[in-house]
């Protein structure tokens, strides 16, 4: 068995930016998919002329998370900054889903030559290019691979540790439930990450979804990762942290 760390950097051959020069890039993306008007655009154009240089992802991130006495997103209205916050979130997933079509050419050949049964890999990047890989070359399964479970016929003789989260993984409100009635006490986001069928599908699975998903019409939460420097492992929601 052989352990293997991917840094960030790790996905740079595949066409994804660096951390230092991630929100430029993401800014560039909507600025020539977006019009004026639309929530993404509006994001970027709040965050340039509040900090002028979009040239620290993470520390902007942070600064939004929990802003100090002084720091700029201080100023921002504190019911407004989650939502700029979501709604980054929300226009980096679409980001990479464009950016995960282009050929990952170093994690084909890490797939073919060095991953064997019983690897663990660690990552700490975002995309799903690397499990895609895997996936093709019948490595890596989705149903425990992230290392927590999924569904239980399609286990995985090669575990993918995600340590700053997935833009495949979601937290479905209340696993998807749109009737009923939930405890104040219950979790809004369920027991763990869901992955919804398109997540499925451009992994190579056909037909397959995440059974723990029980309503057919899902309200997903922003993708599950932590793009602050200071990383916290859980969620601001109504119903508290989870």
């Amino acid at each position: 068995m052989n352990t293997y760390v991917l840094g960030a950097g790790a996905s740079h051959h595949a066409g994804y930016p660096l951390t230092r020069t991630l929100l430029v890039h993401l800014a560039r993306w909507v600025e020539a998919t977006k019009p004026p008007n639309h929530d993404y655009r509006i994001r970027v154009d709040e965050l340039r002329n509040l900090y002028g240089r979009l040239d620290d992802f993470e520390r902007l991130f942070a600064d939004l998370d929990d802003p100090h006495p002084g720091s700029k997103a201080y100023r921002i209205n504190s019911s407004i900054r989650p939502i700029i916050r979501s709604d980054l979130i929300k226009a980096l997933q679409e980001f990479f889903a464009e950016l995960r079509q282009q050929p990952a050419e170093a994690y084909e050949v890490f797939a073919r030559n060095r991953a064997n049964p019983g690897d663990v890999i660690i990552t700490f990047n975002y995309d799903v290019s690397l499990e895609r890989e895997l996936k093709k070359k019948k490595k890596w399964e989705i149903g425990n691979g992230y290392g927590f479970h999924i569904c239980t016929n399609l286990n995985s003789d090669i575990k993918l540790l995600k340590l700053h989260g997935s833009t495949n993984w979601v937290g479905a409100i209340f696993n998807g439930s749109i009737r009923g009635f939930h405890p104040a006490d219950s979790s809004m986001l369920g027991d763990g990450p869901f992955i919804l069928a398109p997540e499925f599908q451009f992994l190579g699975y056909r037909g397959d979804c995440d059974p723990g998903i029980k309503g057919a019409q899902i309200v997903p939460y922003p993708c599950l990762i932590m793009p602050t420097s200071k990383k916290n492992f859980y969620v601001e929601t109504p119903y508290g942290r989870e």
